[in-house]
């Protein structure tokens, strides 16, 4: 029946397995069962999940052609994270603007596609335009501001989603814990990020990362190695996140020996080291103007090193005058993006 299908759509959907859903449909559909709602947003939220940009169409054409989307405000909004997840903001837009009921959920989908679409300044517009017609934020549409406003170092904006935060008495868990320390460390209002950060119970490694890297982007390398320790005293785990983090914040406050210190230890915590550590120690190195170091991790490198890790490593030979290893970078750079 419909209703089996739909419910292992919506079970393929939810664990982000949207090749098996497209599947499961092309089999109901050649069973002759003809789709309804439930099964349109499970499909929708796939083919987003999948980039299936010309099937979300051809969904978006049969919902359009059965008139499912007048008075639909879930179809719209799935609408719109299906066209702003393959990319097509124009697309998902459109659609928002030709609903007749948003509520704040529509809101939050388009303000969320432009955060996540980096278009900041979009998002904040938006965002402004929801607050003027009277709707509240709920914690996903403050969590996605929020990260808008560190990217764009939108201090003020950002103290007054926090306020919002406030006022609406929305939970400080891990997830909206992390994106306020993640928006102060951005704006360099470090006890600002440490105030909310004492507030966590309990903090999961996530916002332990968070403060990690706002201090460790500042310069305060010491502090994030603190921060490490008393983490790991908790008997908080360690992620690939916390070790990128922690050898940036040696970077950027000049800890080569500290640095080189974590990007040992990875292993030791049953993780390997992936391109982003190795960017991070060429960039450590680069800094501190040991380049034949730098150069010789390169070469160690397991895998073909991309052109992020050239462009670091020119960097560095711009920075101590090394032009003879600086133009085979250059080279390099080009070839790896024209």
């Amino acid at each position: 029946t419909t209703y089996s299908w739909n419910a292992l759509l919506s079970l393929y959907a939810q664990q982000g397995q949207g090749h098996e859903a497209l599947i499961c449909l092309e089999l109901m559909e050649i069973e002759g069962l003809l789709a309804d709602n439930i099964t349109y947003l499970s499909i929708l939220k796939s083919c987003g999940c999948t980039g299936s940009i010309d099937k979300g169409k051809h969904i978006h054409d049969d919902i359009v052609r059965k008139g499912l989307l007048k008075n639909n405000s879930m179809l719209g909004n799935a609408l719109v994270g299906m066209y702003a997840k393959c990319g097509r903001l124009e697309s998902a837009r459109f659609i928002f603007d030709g609903m007749n009921n948003r509520c704040v959920v529509s809101w939050t989908a388009m303000i969320s596609s432009y955060a996540q679409q980096g278009q900041p300044r979009e998002a904040l517009k938006l965002f402004k335009q929801m607050q003027n017609r009277g709707l509240k934020p709920n914690e996903i549409t403050c969590v996605s501001i929020l990260s808008v406003c560190a990217v764009s170092a939108a201090y003020a904006e950002g103290m007054s989603v926090h306020s919002c935060v406030l006022e609406c008495g929305f939970e400080l868990d891990a997830v909206m814990g992390t994106a306020l320390i993640s928006f102060y460390g951005k704006c360099a209002a470090l006890e600002d990020a440490e105030i909310v950060f004492l507030k966590l119970e309990k903090p999961s490694v996530v916002p332990w990362n968070a403060i990690i890297a706002a201090n460790g982007e500042h310069g305060q390398g010491k502090e994030s190695l603190n921060l490490l320790l008393e983490m790991l005293h908790g008997g908080v785990k360690p992620d690939d996140v916390t070790f990128i983090n922690m050898i940036s914040a040696c970077s950027h406050a000049g800890l080569v020996d500290v640095g080189r210190d974590c990007y040992d230890a990875i292993s030791d915590y049953g993780l390997t080291p992936t391109i982003e550590h190795f960017g991070c120690m060429i960039d450590l190195f680069g800094r501190s103007g040991q380049l034949v170091e730098a150069e010789a991790l390169i070469t160690r490198m397991p895998f073909e090193p991309n052109a992020l890790i050239w462009r670091t490593f020119l960097s560095a030979c711009r920075m101590h005058g090394d032009t003879r290893r600086g133009v085979h970078a250059a080279k390099k750079v080009v070839d790896l993006d024209p």
